[in-house]
């Protein structure tokens, strides 16, 4: 079901900071060359930290980043509803956000697809700039970087770049430190993910493969297992079933989204091929998710107004319903799941019987 619009957000990447667990440590690119912000009097202390609420960045579009607070808010019926506040929003790169990714003590990373990795301090706002204090800033030599993930136990950064690349390095405070690169894919990395278990990495891009790498080995050996012509057009996204070691989505530009088991080795078939959520086969960018425990995945498409929601288990369709927006991205924040659109976030809670 479909509720009311919670408020205007630039861009379409949805991350969600559980309200004082910074220890979820979310960070993005490696950095090769940090070089430190002086600090600057011009600043003025934000109590966020302060803050008893969920948290949520939103990023994207012309390198613009938003802050939200989730709360509640009372209605004339005594009921509580949901409201999406605006904290701050400001023009983090020039170009394209890749992805953004929080870090403890409300510390931001943002990557740009123009290269530029950046540190922000959320709780220190320019009083002139209206921006978080910038503490450290890299271009990343080996191109742009077009998504990022951080493995948090070990605080393992990867990259995927413009050159086909995935680069590992590791988080140590505020600087980062370059370990090695791979080359994995024949042109642009779309999107890399780390494995929640084990030191394994999957990515797709513009080569149409899907791969999965192990991160552990040298870069001439780390190819593990891989899906040529995994999809007929440009992967999109992967993502890992939350805690599996074995199972990942994959979607693309061929209105596909394919879910694939690693036990069957290279180039093995499918597990499910799901179908439907596309209303056209244009190019447009849209991100499918698991939900429920990974027992689901809730995926919007190209074009699309439905929502549509796939069983794992069973490779079936439960719903495809309508909605009045069309969503290329999803958050899950608990039982609800948030829904990114072209400016706006839509709060949703799904009906389904398992």
């Amino acid at each position: 079901s479909t509720q009311s619009t919670w408020g205007k957000v630039t861009g379409n990447f949805l991350k969600i900071l559980p309200a004082l667990n910074f220890r979820d440590l979310r960070s993005q690119a490696p950095l090769t060359r940090l070089r430190p912000r002086e600090s600057t009097a011009s600043t003025r202390r934000v109590p966020l930290d302060r803050l008893r609420i969920p948290l949520l960045i939103a990023a994207g579009h012309q390198g613009v980043a938003s802050l939200f607070g989730i709360g509640e808010s009372a209605t004339a019926t005594g009921k509580g509803e949901l409201e999406l506040k605006e904290l701050l929003s400001f023009r983090a790169h020039s170009q394209w956000i890749g992805d953004a990714f929080w870090l403890k003590d409300l510390k931001l990373m943002t990557a740009s697809s123009g290269s530029e990795m950046r540190l922000w301090d959320c709780s220190k706002i320019g009083t002139c700039s209206k921006k978080p204090q910038q503490l450290a800033e890299s271009l990343c030599k080996y191109g742009g970087v077009f998504s990022t993930h951080c493995q948090l136990e070990s605080m393992k950064i990867v990259n995927g770049l413009r050159n086909g690349r995935i680069v590992l390095s590791t988080l140590s405070a505020d600087s980062f430190r370059f370990e090695s690169f791979f080359d994995v894919h024949s042109g642009t990395v779309k999107c890399v993910r780390f494995n929640d278990v084990e030191p394994l990495t999957a990515s797709t891009g513009l080569d149409r493969t899907v791969q999965v790498s192990d991160i552990r080995c040298s870069p001439s050996t780390a190819a593990a297992i891989r899906w040529d012509s995994a999809h007929r057009q440009s992967g999109h996204s992967v993502q890992w079933q939350g805690g599996s070691t074995s199972l990942l989505l994959s979607n693309s530009n061929d209105g596909y989204i394919k879910v694939w088991d690693m036990r069957g080795g290279t180039n093995s078939k499918p597990l499910w091929v799901f179908s439907g959520h596309a209303e056209s086969d244009y190019w447009a960018i849209y991100r499918p998710t698991f939900y429920g425990n990974g027992a689901f995945i809730v995926a919007s498409g190209a074009s699309s107004k439905r929502l549509s929601l796939y069983c794992v288990k069973t490779g079936r369709t439960v719903s495809r319903g309508a909605t009045t927006f069309s969503p290329t991205c999803f958050a899950n924040c608990g039982s609800l799941l948030l829904a990114g659109a072209k400016e706006k976030v839509i709060p949703m809670l799904p009906s389904f019987e398992a």
